[in-house]
């Protein structure tokens, strides 16, 4: 956000917030319709009471995009990953409220709260994982079940996860699948909600 605005903004009225939404002067940044980071709005939005047909959602081709227009004060609000904010959060330029993970992030971002610190119960974290084609065998996916894990605990990527403000959380490809399902169902509710697809 923008450093003069305050948490949490207009366009979500909630118990916390009951300001009455002003949608057509507060928008909000995603980078694509039905990204994770347009998933975590919704689901913000409607923990916090919003009628989510009513947010003025600005849709941007990438994250610098939409970090530009809210250093020129354009929009109001942006959800984005962590790397991208983390050096404007220190000079000041823009005000990082909160964190939707489980728990806080280090860094320059080691202060600010989790959505559960400020009250709200939503926790999101989006994952990255690696898809291969259908029909592997058993050996194969044990090949790669070795060497994915065997990656993720490797210093090079526990740097580049630090840089980049990530969690190392490794699941195999069993879990990694119960997972995925558990992620299916919420997504279709979301996308149900913006009528992405059919209910």
């Amino acid at each position: 956000m923008p450093k003069g605005l305050s948490w949490p903004p207009a366009i979500l009225p909630s118990t916390i917030n009951a300001t009455p939404p002003t949608p057509s002067t507060s928008p909000v940044a995603s980078t694509a319709i039905g990204n994770q980071n347009h998933v975590l709005l919704v689901r913000l939005a409607q923990e916090l009471g919003a009628d989510v047909s009513k947010i003025n959602t600005a849709v941007f081709g990438g994250a610098s995009e939409s970090t530009v227009a809210l250093l020129g004060n354009n929009i109001d609000f942006s959800i984005s990953g962590g790397e991208t904010f983390a050096g404007y959060q220190k000079s000041g330029e823009l005000k990082c409220v909160a964190v939707s993970g489980e728990g806080r992030l280090g860094g320059e971002l080691a202060d600010v709260p989790t959505l559960k610190e400020l009250g709200v119960a939503l926790s999101y974290s989006p994952t990255r994982g690696v898809i291969a084609p259908g029909g592997l065998s058993t050996e194969q996916i044990a090949f790669w079940d070795k060497t994915l894990k065997s990656m993720s605990e490797s210093a090079a990527w526990k740097q580049a996860a630090e840089k980049a403000y990530w969690r190392v959380d490794y699941k195999d490809s069993k879990a990694a699948t119960e997972a995925n399902a558990k992620d299916r169902d919420e997504l279709r509710a979301v996308y149900s909600t913006l009528g992405i697809i059919k209910k």
